[in-house]
């Protein structure tokens, strides 16, 4: 009797089987005996019933199960259900084909994109997690012609907004612009990159200055490794207009002869402060003895438009106005430069201002190591000192893009 009974429930199977349906809420009895006959819509729904009874590992066999078959939304149950074994699950649909297991495979394993493709279908197939996926591979390969641009995957993520901006900068036309970079890059897409650019363009648009920029990945053969700790790499670099930035993978950001070197993973400020150093502003924290010797003796190469080195002894009043015409900032002074100090019957005047609201003259650590006193227009730390003072005078950025419209 029981023989017979099974029989007509098979040949009800098979009346039906050329298209079955199967829900959750179906006999499981009727579920299990389609799921071993390979339906793997059965096998989605035999999991789910399992785990609404709460047999969360028969529940998890089933699903894997319907991973294996292909059915388009085990894997993201699977995700949802034990996301501890995300990276597992992914695994595992590669190995069957599935397209977000795929896309996956290619970013742990760093696979080139001329070995990676995926057909329309494949395309249509991806899950959000999958389309984010292919949004990361596209990123980190610089959009290979051949897959979406990662502009049409990005999720609506904070992160994803910046590099967006960060992008748009890059498309921006180069005129007029107040400040244009030339970015030389030794990975294709470097992690901060369109970060620094959009915080740098958000920064700039904020004090009414444009920001534009290019981007160039170096040839492998040129040789990036640094000296004496600082980034660098053996490029015949020029003092252009832009200002070139070499964004290396190691080493500390440095400026030289008007070109920035920095390290791709450092902070969006260091390069604002290294942009500084491009565009004619000086260190105002303690320079290295060696270079302290060199500059604040006036044999360096270089005119700060941000320091002036004075010895700090007493002056006459001529003095003092001889002097102030010297200051690089003489034409921007809104507080006197020295105080009066009467000795005996003479008087005479001490360098530095006191009102430090005012732009004047204030001590700088800049000369530090040497003998010599450096002065600075601001009593407050600027980012000239600290790159992360919140501190970024105007006039600091008016002598940069001064400094930016003259750069040949």
């Amino acid at each position: 009797m029981k023989r017979a009974w099974l029989l007509l429930v098979g040949l009800a199977f098979c009346v039906t089987a050329s298209a079955p349906t199967f829900s959750q809420n179906q006999s499981r009895f009727y579920l299990t005996l389609a799921a071993e006959q390979g339906h793997r819509q059965a096998m989605f729904s035999l999991a789910l019933n399992y785990q609404q009874h709460q047999h969360i590992s028969t529940a998890r066999h089933w699903l894997q199960q319907a991973l294996y078959a292909g059915h388009p939304q085990a894997l993201n149950y699977l995700i949802s259900w034990f996301p501890q074994h995300e990276k597992q699950w992914l695994r595992q649909a590669a190995a069957y084909g599935h397209p977000d297991g795929l896309v996956f495979h290619w970013l742990e394993n760093s696979t080139p994109p001329e070995q990676v493709s995926l057909s329309p279908l494949q395309l249509r197939q991806l899950s959000p997690l999958g389309r984010s996926l292919l949004a990361h591979y596209s990123f980190q390969y610089d959009a290979p012609a051949h897959l979406p641009h990662w502009r049409a995957l990005a999720p609506s993520q904070p992160r994803w907004r910046e590099r967006i901006q960060g992008d748009e900068v890059l498309r921006r036309t180069q005129q007029p612009c107040h400040f244009n970079l030339r970015l030389y890059t030794q990975s294709k897409q470097p992690q901060q990159l369109l970060s620094w650019l959009a915080k740098l363009d958000t920064f700039f648009a904020s004090r009414g200055y444009r920001l534009c920029a290019s981007k160039q990945v170096l040839d492998p053969s040129v040789n990036c490794s640094p000296q004496t700790s600082r980034a660098y790499c053996q490029l015949t670099m020029k003092r252009t207009q832009p200002v070139s930035v070499v964004v290396t993978e190691q080493g500390d950001a440095n400026t030289r002869n008007g070109v920035v070197y920095i390290n791709q993973h450092t902070h969006w400020r260091v390069l604002l402060h290294e942009l500084g150093h491009a565009l004619g502003l000086a260190d105002e924290y303690p320079m290295s003895q060696d270079l302290a010797q060199s500059f604040c003796a006036g044999q360096y190469n270089f005119y700060a438009r941000n320091i002036m080195v004075a010895e700090p002894r007493l002056y006459s009043q001529q003095s003092v106005h001889d002097l102030s015409q010297q200051v690089p900032w003489q034409q921007d002074l809104t507080t006197a430069i020295a105080q009066p100090v009467r000795i005996q019957a003479g008087e005479y005047f001490r360098l530095g201002s006191n009102e430090p609201q005012h732009v004047g003259l204030f001590p700088a650590s800049t000369c530090a190591q040497t003998p010599a006193q450096a002065w600075k227009p601001f009593a407050q730390q600027t980012f000239m000192e600290y790159h992360h003072a919140q501190f970024i005078p105007d006039l600091y950025l008016q002598w940069m893009a001064e400094a930016m419209a003259l750069r040949e």
